[in-house]
């Protein structure tokens, strides 16, 4: 028990007591502290709900009376209420804030906010009463303290704010870290738009202005971010959410803002799109370099596969021939690397374009597997393959890519699958209330396992590492296959048992094609029957240095391509051939020669300075001279334009690919001189 008592104890006055009724009711309904003090600062009132509080918190009973006010203070003060400090001071200077109070004119109110040693907040408010007496009003806002501590926490830990823009006074009340430290408040403060546009960044005036007036004039919750600029001239980048308020009349009273310091986040962002762009930057001319370099590679390439050719053809040895045969094969494995390398870089960079055209899905497995079926022999390899009767004669895709996907597969599948088996087989699947084409790859090999499986998509890997060594490979292959299938809007699935096989399978969405599409006419391939005229003219080469007459003996064929080794290349391939090799440098060049002397077939590579293979294709097309319907084969080591549908869309007959083959050349010219006796037959 604490006593206020100066002396002996005396209660207090009972009829001041219950002249105060009313404030004693109010005290008990509102649980509000009251206490009056005449206007020498003796209390001669105190609730009773006051009374119960200060014998909780402070173990009071025994209350003198008269009871000076100061003597409270001072007990207030010896407990801590005010916070840390000179008990003596603090008392000096209430008492001195009380007798001003009571003394100013006009008379003001002053508030007070004390915490007990129990913890609890009061506020209290003293207002000087008409009489010159002074009411103290006591409100515990623990609760409240909690609370704005807590959303205090909140604000500052996020870096965030908020404030009430009050319309009508132009000003705003705000509270966080965020703008209490850029306007050195403390807490609460007020802020007019003056002082906000003084640190707002000229560059972002037009836009906040924008804003806030479009905001306004729509009634809705808008947002902006703009920049502030702090005393130490530190930006601060600011995101805001204004949500305006709007009376029961239909008025804005005010608009409530969250802020939020976004400055880190913003540099963040602004370092990773650096990052990223740089990343692109460096992405691009890394595609490039190996656009470039592929097409660079494939002018020697084109020389060492084409010479070794010829000389295999020409001058073949039992000696020799493997050697020369061995210097193909290798010439042809760093190709396709490159070839797998430079598609692989298109696919990152979303090059690859689709084509797609109505077109047989049953050609393409029966077409690769008449490509692999020698080699599967060579492997020990029972190859064969299944079209489902369901499988429709036409489907709209892009062939050229989809036979590139099973062309991997099944690349894939010789290899890894020497001795033994692989079935391809084709059918159709209700897949999702939608008909699906499945071409499905089969295999009895080595199998992998289902951690292989997982990253055998990735680009760059393989099952294991020891593939590499054992079967080669640059690990591009299935990934290429994965990202072309998923373009195409299809998937690629894999089920795989260690040492008992592996089954690929691609699934790919049916667009039948409709009466209104021109379908292209299914019809025999004429390299099928041009293999077997090439074979026995390649034999009867390798028979004899001095063949038969042949068809061929009367052609006269114009090489047009800007580098001296590709027209060595060519004179060697078919100089034992053909009637009479002509060249050329450049597009120019070419028109030149075909103004001036005859030629039947021309050889155009892409690529050239003057006038490139394009422009003069077009130039000889677009003329009325007699040699505007010439044959023109591409012969190229840009991969888009081995594409036959991309050369004959410019005006050309074919193409081939850098670096060519005897093989390769005589198949063309067949298709030249069949297409030239189907002419002369229509004519005559």
């Amino acid at each position: 028990m604490t006593d206020l008592r100066p002396d002996a104890p005396v209660c207090i006055d009972v009829e001041a007591m219950d002249s105060y009724a009313w404030l004693e009711q109010i005290s008990q309904m509102n649980r509000q502290l009251f206490m009056v003090t005449n206007t020498n600062l003796y209390v001669e009132f105190i609730s009773q709900y006051t009374l119960d509080f200060l014998d909780r918190e402070f173990g009071l009973t025994d209350i003198p009376s008269p009871l000076p006010y100061k003597l409270v203070i001072r007990h207030l003060a010896q407990n801590g209420c005010f916070g840390d400090g000179n008990v003596e001071d603090i008392i000096e200077a209430l008492t001195s804030r009380n007798e001003a109070q009571l003394t100013a004119l006009p008379q003001t109110s002053d508030e007070l906010d004390i915490m007990t040693p129990s913890g609890c907040r009061i506020h209290v408010k003293q207002t000087v009463m008409d009489d010159g007496r002074l009411l103290l009003i006591g409100n515990d806002i623990s609760e409240e303290h909690i609370e704005e501590h807590a959303l205090k926490l909140a604000l500052d830990s996020s870096s965030s704010g908020y404030g009430i823009y009050n319309l009508e006074t132009q000003t705003f009340k705000i509270h966080g870290d965020i703008l209490r430290d850029t306007f050195h408040l403390d807490g609460f403060g007020n802020i007019t738009m003056e002082s906000m546009m003084k640190i707002l960044h000229p560059d972002d005036y037009e836009k906040c202005f924008e804003g806030w007036t479009q905001g306004l004039s729509s009634g809705k919750p808008w947002e902006l971010t703009y920049r502030l600029i702090r005393d130490d001239k530190r930006v601060v980048w600011t995101n805001c959410h204004f949500t305006p308020q709007v009376t029961k009349e239909g008025q804005f009273s005010n608009v409530i803002c969250f802020f939020r310091d976004v400055t880190n986040t913003i540099r963040v962002q602004n370092e990773l799109r650096q990052v990223t762009e740089r990343t692109q930057n460096t992405l691009k001319a890394k595609n490039a370099f190996i656009g470039r370099l592929s097409h660079e590679m494939r002018t020697p390439m084109n020389a060492v596969i084409g010479i070794a050719d010829a000389l295999v053809h020409h001058h073949g040895t039992p000696v020799t021939k493997p050697k020369l045969e061995l210097i193909q094969t290798s010439a042809q494995n760093i190709l396709r690397i490159l070839d797998e390398t430079l598609q692989h870089a298109k696919l990152e960079e979303h090059k690859v374009e689709l084509n797609p055209r109505p077109a047989p899905p049953s050609k393409c497995v029966e077409s690769l597997c008449q490509l692999w079926e020698e080699k599967a022999i060579e492997n020990g390899i029972k190859l064969s393959y299944q079209i489902d009767e369901n499988v429709p004669p036409q489907i709209i895709f892009d062939d050229f890519r989809f036979e590139q996907c099973l062309n991997n597969l099944l690349s894939n599948a010789i290899k890894f699958a020497a001795g033994g088996e692989i079935k391809v087989i084709q059918t159709v699947v209700e897949q999702e209330q939608q008909r699906h084409l499945i071409t499905a790859i089969k295999d009895n090999g080595i199998g992998m396992t289902p951690e292989q499986q997982e990253k055998i998509f990735t680009a760059f890997t393989q099952a294991d590492r020891s593939i590499s060594g054992r079967f080669g490979g640059t690990g591009l292959g299935m990934s290429i296959t994965k990202n072309i299938i998923e373009l195409m809007g299809g998937r690629i699935s894999v089920n795989s048992t260690p040492g008992q096989g592996s089954v690929f399978a691609l699934s790919l969405p049916i667009e039948t094609v409709t009466p209104y599409q021109s379908a292209e006419p299914v019809t025999e391939d004429p390299a099928k029957t041009s293999k077997a005229v090439n074979r026995s003219l390649v034999e009867t080469l390798l028979e004899e240095n001095a063949p038969e007459p042949t068809e061929y003996d009367s052609l006269r064929v114009l090489v047009v391509d800007d580098n001296p080794t590709n027209h060595l290349v060519m004179k060697t391939l078919l100089e034992s051939v053909v009637g009479e090799i002509v060249t050329a440098n450049n597009g120019v060049q070419a028109i030149q020669v075909l103004e001036n002397e005859t030629v039947d077939l021309v050889f155009m590579d892409i690529h050239m300075p003057i006038m490139d293979g394009i422009e003069a294709t077009l130039a000889i097309r677009g003329c009325d001279e007699a040699f505007t319907d010439i044959p023109i084969v591409a012969l190229t080591a840009d991969p888009q334009y081995q594409q036959k549908r991309l050369c004959k869309n410019i005006g050309m007959n074919g193409a081939l690919a850098k670096p060519v083959r005897l093989n390769d050349l005589l198949e063309e010219i067949d298709k030249i001189l069949e297409a030239r006796k189907g002419a002369n037959q229509a004519a005559a």
